[in-house]
């Protein structure tokens, strides 16, 4: 989808539409949460899934307004990716991205849609597995909701309003790393 690569690039430059990516090219404007206490990766049980997406939608509302437009990127290594075909939004290939972080280049698939959507508890649910990579971008302010398997990375728009949000959370949320990992 040309309209992506577009935005995507006046945005974000040469890096790929990838958390791990986004965080190591635009680090001053990263704030990272973790999914679970005590920094645990994967939920184990019911309420561990629902704590995860509890932080979840926290964490997403701070970055993408209510009722917004958003791009839903899912990045892979693999040029077919199955599991989005049971979600109501229709995904378009959003092109091929290099980055010094992966050996081979990887294929995106982008959907437009809205803030909050359909499907993204079923998303979370996934992205918390290690199942796949999904990446919602704000198509008003630009800003990074890029959950992981173990945590949620915000890229937001600068330094200044990454401080604000390290307010924003309950510090048992954040890493007790001073390199915020």
């Amino acid at each position: 989808m040309d309209d992506f690569e577009r935005w995507f690039r006046n945005h974000f430059g040469t890096t790929a539409p990838v958390g791990y990516c986004l965080r190591a090219d635009h680090h001053e404007r990263w704030v990272r949460l973790h999914s679970l206490p005590e920094s645990k990766r994967y939920a184990e049980d019911a309420s561990e899934r629902a704590e995860v997406r509890r932080r979840a939608w926290a964490a997403a509302s701070e970055v993408l307004p209510t009722g917004s437009p958003v791009w839903l990127v899912v990045p892979t290594f693999e040029p077919e990716h199955q599991g989005l075909q049971s979600l109501s939004l229709a995904f378009e290939d959003a092109g091929r991205y290099e980055h010094e972080l992966f050996e081979e280049p990887l294929e995106a698939r982008v959907a437009r849609t809205t803030w909050p959507h359909t499907g993204f508890d079923q998303l979370i649910d996934e992205v918390a597995a290690d199942a796949l990579r999904a990446v919602w971008f704000s198509m008003t302010s630009g800003e990074v909701f890029a959950p992981y398997d173990g945590g949620i990375d915000l890229i937001v728009e600068s330094a200044r309003r990454a401080g604000t949000l390290r307010k924003v959370f309950p510090p048992d949320w954040f890493s007790k790393r001073t390199d915020g990992f």
